[in-house]
C-alpha cells in the first residue's frame, strides 16, 4: 500500500467507527431507562450500574478510535 491508500484508509476507519460511537451514544441516550432494565436481568446488576458501564464504554471506545483511527491519519497527513 502505497501513502495515500493508507491515508484514505485510516479517514474511512475513523469515519465509520465515530459514526457508530455516535450513534451508540444516540441510542444509550434516548433508551436509558430500556437498557438499564435489560442490562439489570441479564446480568443480575443494578440498571444504575449497567448505565455506568455503558458509559464507561464508550469512553473507552473514544480512546481507542483516538489511539488506533485520529492519530494514525493524523500522523500520515502531516508526512
Amino acid at each position: 500500500m502505497d501513502k495515500p491508500q493508507l491515508i484514505a484508509l485510516f479517514q474511512w476507519m475513523t469515519l465509520i467507527n465515530i459514526g457508530v460511537l455516535l450513534f451508540s451514544a444516540v441510542l444509550l441516550i434516548a433508551l436509558r431507562r430500556i437498557v438499564g432494565q435489560t442490562h439489570a436481568r441479564l446480568f443480575g446488576i443494578k440498571p444504575e450500574q449497567a448505565a455506568f458501564a455503558a458509559y464507561m464504554w464508550l469512553g473507552a471506545y473514544k480512546i481507542l478510535i483516538i489511539v488506533f483511527c485520529v492519530v494514525p491519519y493524523v500522523a500520515l497527513r502531516l508526512i
